[in-house]
């Protein structure tokens, strides 16, 4: 090999990899935006030996061209036009399984297995890379009049992600590593590799392009089906950093006339990383129906502290540019105002709800939602308004039928809901549980549900040693079957929940599977959702992997109070055997073994999100009750081993009341407790795809 073909490789490969070093001059984001989504060829390059993206290695072909891609008149990418080769070493161990699982949803995408690594590799026959200062030490490119290839400019007209672009956008101007994303085209499918090393997010993630089928409003479009992620520059478990956050969030709900709404924002975000120069925010862009039917959610007004500003509205994304770049510790104050349609009465009910959806502006990930909220909603006189948190001003006739509430922080997700409701308080101890029945009063069952959230509620203040959140605790009836929901001073359950026998009885016969089916276990899962308050409420986490520490705990908590509420302590050992029963059934229904830290990473397919549902609420707490077995069998004798597991639980609450925290504080826990590292028995069991036996 020549020097120089020697120094290209290198050359190649290490600005694929660079860093922008400068602050670039900032350009309007929509334009450059829309720029990024439909590159033009600015000219052609000699082709390296390799191109190093991420994990993936791609050896162009002879007879190939490369070519650079520009935006606004900016080198942004590379596109090889012809043949080449793509390898992509799987090397993070815990990712492996996630491979094993998905590589055969690609068409044309091989999978081997050496050792604790995995490699998946296929022929190439285009591939387009897009990232800041590729075109660095490549020397001057050629002219070159040629334009995207067919393939590439349907699929990106085609694709539903807001990728390159959005992330592109977002790492314009920055000073951390590159973002890169490539698209491999192979021969019966199309890959998406998006490699996101920025200190909040750490992350590669492969993927192949699904075509959304008849049946969608949206046939015929391209969504990113995962193969496999792997975290970048560090392991699974090691947490990465939000870059910024909401503290102060004050939400003004004006329900003013049918479906329509105007919402409020106004919220104080804060830097926690230095050169914050744009915010990526959560907000919808349009609201979806029962029905499928598409209404806009206009921005009618933003501004960052009191002055107009820039910003880019992309589906489920709003990103801000900021008038100057922030240091770690600076804040400033934004405002948005929207209205739309989107108090959807569904299916012709007399109530709507404000749910966990983006409804609101509020930072995307890597920023977090740590905020304290003032929350008013006014409704027509008909309909009863609710807001999570402490309630300040109840609504009357005299304030317009406004609810004001304020839920102190942290905390992430503001809700509403308003309604024909009636509601019934049950107070006990200074704590108000308000349980609103929909469309009639059923004061009897009411009284019954709060006295389960109660019950509930006094047992993992003692277990845990801290109290619940919230003072005032909404209990809203939904009119739909089979689920609940505990964001914060709110709880959202189906009216099975609220069915007595008379009334269970008078259903209609077309009903009656529903209703017996879906209150079997109806005390367990309002007992899940009060433990909510305190996983993740009161122990913060922030990324998709830790999700079991919400999930999985308050299935178990629940359970073990659900068990010590019971007057009877037969009774109270059955229903938790029945619990525990429960968990190894759906562990053992498990398509394929799989991690429980990992869970959100499985896919979207329907067998994908049943197997979450089966890692959650069925493996997670099975390996917590593994491991207060084990912790009896090692002490010999099991009131030790539950001592010192509700001590760990306990502990791990109290160290981290409203802070972030994660797996491997859990796993340290428990080290300093009993002299014992149990990192090995974490990797076999969480983060790993082995399951514990239990007795």
């Amino acid at each position: 090999m020549s020097l120089r073909r020697a120094f290209t490789i290198l050359t190649f490969a290490a600005a694929l990899r660079a860093a922008s070093v400068g602050a670039a001059p900032q350009q309007d984001a929509s334009s450059l935006f829309s720029a990024l989504e439909s590159p033009v060829i600015s000219g052609e390059i000699d082709p390296p030996a390799l191109l190093a993206v991420g994990r993936a290695v791609i050896r162009p072909g002879a007879g190939a061209h490369v070519f650079v891609m520009s935006a606004s008149g900016r080198p942004c990418g590379v596109l090889i036009d012809g043949s080449a080769t793509l390898t992509y070493t799987v090397d993070e161990t815990l990712s492996v399984p996630l491979a094993r699982r998905n590589a055969s949803r690609a068409h044309g995408l091989a999978l081997q297995e050496s050792g604790s690594q995995a490699t998946l590799s296929g022929t190439l026959k285009g591939t387009a890379v897009w990232g800041w200062d590729i075109d660095k030490g490549l020397g001057a490119p050629r002219p070159a009049s040629t334009k995207l290839p067919e393939w590439l400019a349907t699929l990106l007209e085609k694709k539903t992600e807001r990728n390159p672009g959005r992330d592109m956008v977002l790492s314009a101007s920055s000073p951390a590593p590159g973002y890169r994303l490539a698209i491999f085209h192979l021969a019966d499918d199309d890959l998406r590799l998006n490699v996101n090393p920025a200190s909040g997010v750490r992350t590669e993630s492969l993927g192949h392009y699904w075509k959304l089928p008849a049946i969608s409003s949206r046939a015929g479009w391209l969504v990113v089906e995962p193969i496999v992620s792997q975290p970048i520059g560090r392991r699974w478990w090691d947490l990465a950093s939000p870059d910024i956050a909401a503290s102060d969030t004050e939400i003004k709900v004006v329900n003013d006339d049918g479906e329509h709404g105007v919402i409020t924002t106004r919220t104080k975000v804060q830097a926690l990383a230095d050169h914050v120069d744009m915010l990526q925010l959560e907000l919808l862009s349009e609201w979806v129906t029962a029905r499928d039917e598409r209404r806009l959610l206009k921005i009618t007004k933003l501004t960052i502290d009191g002055t107009p500003a820039s910003s880019l509205q992309l589906d489920w994304n709003l990103l801000v540019t900021l008038p100057r770049p922030l240091s770690k510790g600076q804040s400033i104050t934004l405002e948005v105002t929207t209205e739309g349609r989107i108090l959807e009465l569904p299916e012709g009910d007399n109530y709507w709800e404000l749910g966990t959806d983006a409804w609101y502006p509020r930072p995307a990930w890597p920023g977090a939602e740590w905020a304290a909220f003032h929350i008013s909603v006014t409704t027509p006189s008909r309909f009863v308004p609710f807001a999570g948190g402490d309630v300040i001003q109840p609504p009357t006739a005299s304030n317009g039928n406004t609810i004001v509430t304020e839920l102190k922080g942290p905390m992430q997700y503001a809700t509403a809901v308003a309604g024909r409701y009636k509601t019934v308080t049950d107070e006990r101890d200074g704590w108000r549980v308000h349980v609103s029945t929909y469309a009639a009063s059923r004061e009897a069952e009411a009284h019954r549900l709060a006295g389960v959230v109660h019950a509930v509620r006094a047992c993992l203040e003692n277990a845990l040693g801290v109290p619940y959140p919230f003072h005032d605790l909404e209990v809203v009836e939904i009119n739909d079957w089979g689920w609940g929901q505990a964001p914060p001073g709110m709880i959202f359950i189906t009216k099975e929940a609220l069915l007595s026998n008379a009334s269970a009885a008078m259903l209609d016969e077309d009903v009656r599977p529903m209703a017996e089916l879906t209150s079997r276990g109806i005390n367990e899962r309002i007992a899940h959702e009060v433990a909510h308050g305190w996983f993740p409420h009161v122990a913060k986490i922030v990324s998709r992997e830790e999700s079991w520490l919400s999930e999985s705990f308050a299935e178990y908590a629940s359970a073990v109070c659900i068990q010590r509420a019971s007057a009877d302590t037969k009774r109270g050992k059955f229903l938790f055997d029945r619990q525990v029963s429960g968990w190894k059934t759906r562990t053992s229904a498990l398509s394929d073994p799989a991690s429980v830290y990992l869970a959100e990473y499985l896919g979207g397919r329907e067998a994908d999100v049943r197997d979450r549902q089966r890692l959650l609420y069925g493996k997670g707490p099975l390996v917590l009750h593994a491991l207060r077995q084990e912790l009896a069998r090692t002490a010999g004798d099991e009131k030790e081993g539950d001592r010192l597991f509700f001590t760990w639980l306990r502990s791990y609450i109290k160290n981290f009341t409203y802070k972030l925290g994660g797996t491997r504080h859990l796993v340290a826990i428990l080290t300093q407790m009993t002299g014992k590292d149990w990192q090995p028995w974490f990797e076999r069991y969480v983060y790993g795809t082995e399951t514990p036996k239990v007795n």
